[in-house]
């Protein structure tokens, strides 16, 4: 593709996407921005597999707080 064609033309792509399937397949190296702030940098699989692990996590983690039963009289 022209990432590829790109890459061995010897120039640099810089790729912004939430598209971990594409970042991972497409890309060497990846950086996870948290917060706007680096959290990983390094190979695109592993810090890829991360991330979405730390999102599957967190999303796992989060609570409807509204879902929740409400003490008598509240």
């Amino acid at each position: 593709g022209k990432m590829g064609e790109a890459a061995r033309g010897g120039r640099t792509v810089l790729f912004v996407s939430h598209n971990m399937a594409a970042v991972a397949n497409l890309c060497g190296r990846a950086v996870w921005l948290d917060g706007g702030r680096v959290r990983e940098d390094g190979p695109a699989r592993p810090v890829v597999a991360r991330s979405t692990a730390a999102a599957a996590t967190a999303a796992a983690a989060a609570v409807d707080l509204a879902a929740l039963p409400r003490p008598a009289g509240v």
